[in-house]
């Protein structure tokens, strides 16, 4: 399990804000890449919501939703989701272990175009 305090979190979320992204192509967050305990990290941060009813159902979505695909026997890598309080909303934050870049299937589209 992707075990990470809060006050490690913290400083994790401090280090991506305003830091380069991985990609651009995420959808509703932008994912950022960096090394927490010699562990390679993904990072998404979501905009935040006000209604914590909706963040606990994502939240619960979230956990089903890796499970199924892990049942499915589709590699995902540890991932974790996180909830942060901002003020008067709620920030969702997904942890996961990076897949290599060579595993990404962008990074093999982007290859095989340069031959």
């Amino acid at each position: 399990m992707l075990e990470i305090p809060d006050n490690e979190l913290e400083l994790l979320l401090d280090k991506i804000s305003g830091g380069d992204k991985d990609s651009e192509l995420g959808f509703f967050s932008k994912p950022f890449r960096m090394t927490f305990k010699e562990t390679e990290l993904i990072i998404k941060k979501y905009s935040p919501v006000r209604d914590p009813a909706t963040v606990d159902l994502i939240v619960r979505n979230h956990d089903r939703y890796v499970a199924e695909l892990m049942s499915l026997g589709i590699k995902v890598p540890e991932t974790t989701i996180r909830t942060v309080k901002l003020k008067n909303r709620h920030q969702i934050i997904i942890l996961q272990e990076a897949y290599k870049k060579e595993e990404m299937l962008r990074y093999l589209i982007e290859r095989s175009s340069e031959k």
